[in-house]
């Protein structure tokens, strides 16, 4: 008995301490998780103001699959534990753009992923509002 509750614990460690990945960003997005908005700007505008948002919020190299319509990054560790994050932009029209942000914690036991959905979108609107 004690040892099917130390390999029960030793299951729940793992689980705890498994590491959220780009595909577990890319999988969740398939899956249709995440946060969208549908903002009046062009796509080229959409995705400059997506690169500023997860620049500024402090991420790693982001991997830009523009053709795809959609870019990957991850924020180091030190960033409230880390974590990853997906931005896809789909054209509806030359001057309407949805917006669908997936992010993750690196590890379930992080408290805190650097940049939350919804933070992601109050800056988007924010930086769409700011006067030229």
């Amino acid at each position: 008995m004690a040892t099917t509750g130390r390999l029960l614990l030793l299951s729940m460690l793992i689980g705890l301490c498994s590491c959220a990945t780009l595909a577990n960003v890319k999988q969740a997005k398939n899956n249709n998780e995440g946060t969208s908005k549908i903002y009046n700007v062009d796509y080229e505008k959409a995705w400059k103001i997506s690169e500023e948002i997860l620049h500024e919020a402090g991420c790693d190299a982001i991997e830009e699959n523009k053709n795809e319509g959609y870019m990957l990054t991850s924020f180091p560790q030190q960033m409230g534990g880390g974590g990853v994050a997906g931005v896809w932009l789909d054209r509806i029209d030359g001057n309407t753009t949805k917006v669908t942000v997936v992010t993750e914690r690196r590890t379930a036991i992080n408290p805190l992923t650097p940049l939350r959905e919804i933070e992601f979108h109050k800056e988007f609107q924010e930086k769409l509002d700011k006067p030229l």
